[in-house]
């Protein structure tokens, strides 16, 4: 359990990029921890029950695909990198969860584990961000999520576990303050990076929840909503307010003055773009709709094409990770992928809606919420995002799998009666 949370931190916070980064040393940690959390499942005799579960099979479905799509890549030697980088990383990720958080004592400490990325995440942002070329922008120059619209997704997708680990703790505690300055602090960073993708993602989960909420404090919410968006607004940087304003209008770049039409005409250039990426990404879908162009080679694929027929390559990702998907994995890889996202939403959605008024089984509610967020969250920025072959859907899974076997673990002791969901209702 110890070695399963300090690896999610340490993957999940950009601690060993920072390190490596600044010192030049690479600490290799998943060397230590991986051969570790491997044995662990081994060990717990529960690696069977997992991969038969139905996410275990669109699990397993997806990631033996992934390696079928080697032979015909555009390059094959960077589509096995990728595939071994997830059988390695991802997919142990999803197996380590499902089989050592399988009871809620465990769940929660993941949970704590998850939250406490936040700050460590908030900190090497502080510290390494720099203004972007097309203005004030947060970024990082190095790193997995050194990009603007890559922090503001994976903030978005952790701060769901922040919330979960206050609610997780009984009254008031100095672990619960700080919680809010985390989430606090999150925000103002999230605000920052001008993400567009994901002040839409946000936007939809706090409708997701303001619908969830009853009658009674829906007023509330919206008084609330009443002064935080005028407060909200004082913390956003003048380039990253012009960037938001084109979600909803297409303000004219000959209006403005020099600075805040170069700052437009970056954002109008840029959703250009990723429109021109999309359809791209779909017609490459089509004309190879079985194998697709290999895992993480659809700028190599294009590449080809560009120099093929004379033209400059510009080595662009799909900026989509279902197009992402569908386009190096073809259809069937779209498939396999669709499944396991869907059923990880599902089989959350039903254990939220089984112990939502179970009081005595909050624990497992407040967890499914907290889940359900982020992967709603995950969802909706992954239509701007090239994230399909991040750690977000394996880790949301095997939380998936391991909370319904704890559930159910809970049940079968005779604290819940009836109703119970066994294992196989994933």
């Amino acid at each position: 359990m110890t070695v399963l949370a300090i690896y999610l931190v340490i993957r999940f916070s950009m601690v060993n990029e920072s390190i490596t980064h600044r010192f030049g040393v690479n600490s290799h940690y998943q060397y230590f921890c991986v051969p570790i959390l491997f044995l662990s499942c081994a060990l717990g005799g529960r690696v069977a029950s997992v991969l038969g579960s139905s996410l275990g099979v669109w699990m397993t479905a997806f990631t033996f695909w992934m390696g079928a799509c080697i032979p015909t890549s555009a390059w094959r030697g960077g589509s096995f990198a990728v595939f071994k980088d997830y059988v390695l990383n991802d997919f142990m990720i999803f197996g380590a969860i499902a089989c050592v958080a399988s009871v809620l004592f465990a769940q929660k400490r993941i949970v704590h584990a998850m939250a406490f990325v936040v700050p460590v995440f908030i900190l090497i942002v502080a510290g390494a961000s720099t203004q972007s070329a097309y203005g004030e922008r947060t970024m990082i120059q190095y790193g997995t999520y050194g990009n603007p619209n890559s922090i503001a997704s994976h903030l978005l997708f952790l701060s769901p576990f922040v919330i979960c680990s206050m609610l997780l703790r009984k009254g008031f505690s100095i672990s619960r303050a700080a919680g809010f300055l985390v989430l606090f602090a999150g925000f103002v960073f999230f605000v920052r990076t001008g993400s567009r993708g994901g002040v839409l993602a946000l936007l939809i989960m706090l409708a997701a929840v303001f619908l969830s909420l009853p009658i009674s404090r829906k007023a509330v919410a919206v008084l609330l909503l009443i002064v935080a968006v005028p407060l909200s607004l004082t913390l956003i940087p003048k380039d990253a307010l012009l960037r938001y304003r084109t979600i909803f209008s297409q303000a004219s770049p000959l209006e403005a003055n020099d600075e805040d039409a170069k700052t437009l005409n970056a954002a109008i250039a840029s959703s250009s773009l990723r429109k021109l990426l999309f359809w791209e990404s779909v017609a490459i879908s089509f004309r190879h709709p079985i194998f697709g162009v290999g895992p993480g080679q659809f700028d190599v694929y294009k590449a080809n094409e560009a120099e093929a027929a004379g033209q400059h390559a510009n080595w662009l990702v799909t900026h989509n990770a279902y197009t992402q998907v569908s386009s190096e994995m073809g259809l069937v890889g779209f498939v396999f992928y669709m499944g396991l996202l869907l059923t990880t939403g599902l089989t959350l959605r039903r254990i939220r809606k089984r112990f939502r008024q179970v009081p005595h089984m909050r624990p497992a509610y407040y967890i499914a919420s907290s889940l359900l967020m982020s992967w709603l969250a995950y969802c909706v920025f992954s239509v701007f995002d090239y994230v399909a072959y991040y750690q977000y859907v394996p880790l949301l899974a095997g939380f998936a799998v391991g909370l319904n076997n704890a559930v159910t673990n809970e049940m079968e002791n005779g604290k819940v009666v009836d109703g119970a969901m066994g294992a196989s209702a994933i």
